[in-house]
């Protein structure tokens, strides 16, 4: 079985096994705090997760080189993004700075603080607004059964209640809203 080597700590893995599910499965930093949040979940889109390899691994895929040649990354650079990657032998990843990982003069170590680079952006207070009360009927039978009473039926059936729903309901506008004003509330959201 191949060995990931990652900041020191070693993983054991399968033959052929995706490098992004094998570091995130040992809880490794493969993403920027940011780009934790906003990555493409393995689809070779953002660019987040790119590392730099040593050992064996499968060829660039037609996406994965398409993305490193988009900026911030370059062709030189030597990356690979983990994501498309498949484990075919022992490898050494290493991980450098950057939200993209391509700050290749900042290699990112283990037990390091993560915290945002220097430059960071004013994060605005979150504002919890009240929820606003929403009437919630209790099943559709019940409505079914409001909406027979408002248009003068008789009540549907346990077991008509189903056809009941796809027949046009007999019911006027204005009926409808006060019935639903008449109802109580049974929780917000």
């Amino acid at each position: 079985m191949p060995i990931v080597t990652f900041g020191g700590v070693q993983i054991e893995c399968e033959l052929g096994a995706n490098l992004r599910r094998v570091l995130l499965n040992a809880k490794l930093p493969l993403y920027h705090p940011v780009a934790r949040v906003t990555n493409c979940r393995g689809l070779g889109a953002c660019g987040t997760c790119a590392v730099k390899l040593r050992g064996s691994a499968s060829w660039p895929t037609k996406i994965e080189a398409a993305r490193l040649r988009l900026p911030p990354h370059t062709a030189e650079a030597g990356l690979r993004l983990a994501c498309k990657v498949l484990v075919h032998g022992d490898l050494d990843v290493e991980k450098f700075g950057g939200v993209w990982g391509q700050d290749l003069n900042r290699p990112v170590r283990l037990g390091e603080p993560r915290s945002c680079p220097p430059p960071c952006l004013p994060v605005a207070p979150k504002v919890f607004e009240p929820a606003v009360p929403s009437i919630q009927f209790r099943s559709s039978r019940s409505v079914i059964r409001s909406l027979h009473v408002a248009s003068g039926r008789r009540p549907a059936s346990p077991r008509r209640h189903r056809a009941a729903m796809s027949e046009p309901a007999r019911v006027t506008r204005a009926k409808l809203v006060q019935l639903v004003r008449e109802r109580e509330p049974v929780g917000t959201f």
